[in-house]
């Protein structure tokens, strides 16, 4: 059966708690809802390969520091770029950027990760970015590759360097005199101390195979759920009220039937009617109880209706300081505060705000109505309009500051 529909979520709460060890009143009842997050998203995964390959550690050996150096207690070997900076950065930079494609497009679900939810209404937007990003990797790997003839060559000299560097730390009288490394090596005069430093660094610049092969892909994914809990998640609303409408006319036909009997020995008491009403009034607060428990319940649909506002709401703070401090909305802010609308269609269309979405309409329509005079639009307008959105959106923002992050995911979900 059902591990859903097997006792109360007040005694489901309670076996949690047991099993993990913690406060009843800290595990989260999670409501997954499966059609609305199916229908209305896509789930992604952001998968990234050779994005490291530029950079590796430094060894002791580079540094000149042997095995009895006092600064092996402190120093750590750290990375170093087997090409130039611009290369290393370039790459770096790439590499940050793919893995932040989704931030503007997504909201925390904590409970899918790591999974990234994108709405359906902003996947031409994102697959946009992530085709330009594609587009300037393939660039950088042509661009590197074309080149590596040159950076051997500089690496070359700059090996030689460090090589030069670490021979002086190890305190050698002459180019003659002999080392020993960290690794136990001999060797007996600085030509064959540099020549391995740099045949052991070169051996590491990878090939063009190697740069190729950097590729960023992401997965798409769908939830799957055992039939019984897609059914329940269904079912379970009409399913709670037929149940209790049938326990109800069960029960009222038997009481009918019993109140009949007695009627034919005796006429019902004035005590029985009295408790027959106290039952069903127990039935009807108990009912009335579970109801409330579902709808406690933490939904991912909810999450993303408190963050999105909350985004609104920072951005609207903004837009008013900066209407205070100019006495008018000028460059990128008079445009973020004209695509608000359009971002609440881009991305956050699914939770059905329509409170919020009338309150941006309005925002675009006081930005549209001329002021007097010299200005654009009606100042006063518009502020009315910013209080506007700040009044419906605060309160998600004061909530979210609040909240504790075991609060608002789930700590132990079991299905």
């Amino acid at each position: 059966m059902n591990a859903l529909a097997t006792g109360t979520i007040a005694e489901r709460k309670a076996e949690v708690a047991k099993t993990t060890g913690r406060e009843a009143e800290r595990v989260d009842s999670v409501r997954l809802d499966v059609g609305r997050l199916l229908k209305e998203g896509l789930l992604v995964d952001i998968d990234l390969h050779g994005f490291t390959c530029l950079r590796t550690g430094v060894t002791w050996k580079e540094l000149g520091i042997s095995a009895e150096d006092a600064r092996r207690k402190r120093v750590q070997r750290g990375t170093k770029t087997l090409v130039p900076l611009k290369y290393s950065n370039k790459l770096k930079s790439l590499e940050t950027r793919f893995r932040a494609s989704t931030a503007k497009y997504t909201f925390d679900l904590a409970i899918l990760r790591p999974w990234i939810w994108i709405p359906t209404t902003a996947w031409d937007a994102w697959r946009k970015e992530w085709d330009g990003l594609q587009a300037e990797l393939a660039a950088f790997q042509s661009d590197l590759i074309a080149n590596l003839g040159e950076i051997t060559e500089q690496n070359i000299e700059y090996f030689k360097s460090v090589a030069r560097k670490a021979w002086t730390s190890y305190h050698t009288e002459d180019d003659d005199s002999a080392v020993i490394t960290p690794e136990g090596k001999v060797f007996k005069g600085y030509e064959a101390f540099e020549d391995d430093i740099v045949t052991s660094a070169l051996a590491k610049v990878p090939s063009s195979g190697d740069i190729l092969s950097i590729r960023a892909e992401y997965k798409t994914g769908f939830l799957l759920l055992p039939p019984e809990v897609l059914s329940y998640y269904g079912e379970a609303a009409a399913k709670t009220e037929i149940e209790y409408a049938e326990s109800r006319k069960a029960r009222a036909e038997a009481d009918k039937a019993e109140t009949e009997a007695r009627q034919a020995r005796w006429a019902q008491t004035d005590r029985e009617a009295t408790q027959a009403a106290k039952l069903d009034a127990i039935r009807r607060a108990e009912y009335d109880r579970a109801r409330e428990q579902l709808a406690e319940t933490v939904s991912p649909l909810s999450e993303i209706l408190y963050q999105f506002r909350d985004r609104i709401y920072r951005d609207i703070v903004d837009i008013s300081a900066s209407l205070k401090k100019n006495g008018t909305l000028v460059g990128q802010v008079g445009s973020k505060a004209r695509g608000l609308r359009d971002l609440y269609h881009l991305l956050a269309d699914c939770t059905n705000d329509t409170e919020l979405e009338a309150a941006l309409t309005e925002l675009n329509s006081a930005l549209d109505k001329p002021g007097t005079g010299r200005g654009k639009y009606d100042a006063e307008a518009v502020e009315t309009a910013l209080a506007g959105v700040v009044e419906i959106t605060k309160g998600a923002a004061a909530e979210l500051r609040r909240q504790t992050p075991h609060s608002t995911v789930a700590n132990f979900l079991e299905l």
